[in-house]
């Protein structure tokens, strides 16, 4: 790879870096070609005194200014989709939520603004069906609908206090994307000898086993459950969720802490 510096300026631009100096446009020595964008090249080209050619392979975007979203497409974006990946930094980008393509007009617009100078969008298309990709690399929303359907996370909400002896929180299933999951999973729930869980009066999910401190709750069907702790004395307890034979693959990490004041 290397780029074509062109001096933009009135004047003659003298680079240390390259040791060259260029002069105004039209005249001899006005650019240069280099193998590397050095700081002061990438700070010549931000401050427009010079502007930056990169020669990119066919499948390569370059970045040309600081910020840059809109692209060419090098070649004719196929009717499927996800038959070309676009990868920066050896992550795979999203559709639509990273980057939108006009097929039409030929071009590729990033959704961020985060690119500079010489940064590089690759266009894979032999890594399309996924081969060769590093899992961390691999979004979720790149697996199919029934996979993604299988995978969850509990999220729960923020403590409500009841009365000195009793607090509630919301567990709500979310999906990959973090948005909520209409998902009527059985869950395990779980708190310290002492605690006796329950559904909250007028709330979601339903206690199909279990007392006490260990119940299976039944989600609703849109995916929570309006957890009730009571206890006997002041203190805070944990509440966690886990999965069962009834449940998909859920991210049960997420617990929450219930405070008691006591009578």
């Amino acid at each position: 790879m290397n780029y074509t510096i062109e001096n933009q300026g009135e004047h003659r631009l003298a680079l240390d870096s390259i040791k060259k100096s260029l002069a105004p446009n039209g005249q001899s020595g006005d650019s240069a070609t280099v193998d590397v964008l050095t700081e002061e090249l990438i700070a010549a080209a931000r401050a427009g005194h010079i502007s930056v050619v990169p020669s990119a392979t066919p499948h390569t975007l370059i970045t040309e200014s600081e910020g840059q979203t809109v692209f060419d497409l090098p070649f004719a974006w196929p009717s499927t989709a996800d038959a070309v990946l676009v990868i920066k930094d050896d992550v795979v980008l999203k559709p639509t939520a990273d980057y939108v393509v006009d097929s039409g007009a030929g071009t590729l617009t990033y959704q961020h603004d985060d690119l500079e100078i010489a940064d590089e969008l690759v266009l894979d298309v032999t890594l399309a069906s996924g081969a060769g990709l590093a899992p961390a690399s691999l979004p979720a929303d790149r697996l199919d609908a029934d996979t993604q359907a299988m995978l969850a996370k509990v999220s729960w909400g923020a403590p409500t206090v009841i009365d000195g002896l009793n607090a509630k929180s919301r567990l709500q299933l979310k999906d990959v994307d973090g948005d909520d999951l209409s998902l009527q999973a059985l869950l395990r729930i779980t708190a310290p000898t002492g605690v006796t869980l329950a559904i909250a009066s007028g709330g979601g999910g339903t206690v199909v086993d279990g007392s006490g401190n260990d119940v299976s709750v039944k989600l609703s069907p849109t995916g929570k459950a309006d957890i009730q702790a009571t206890v006997t004395e002041a203190g805070t307890h944990k509440v966690s969720a886990g999965v069962t034979q009834g449940s998909p693959l859920v991210d049960c990490q997420q617990t929450v802490d219930l405070t008691f004041a006591g009578e």
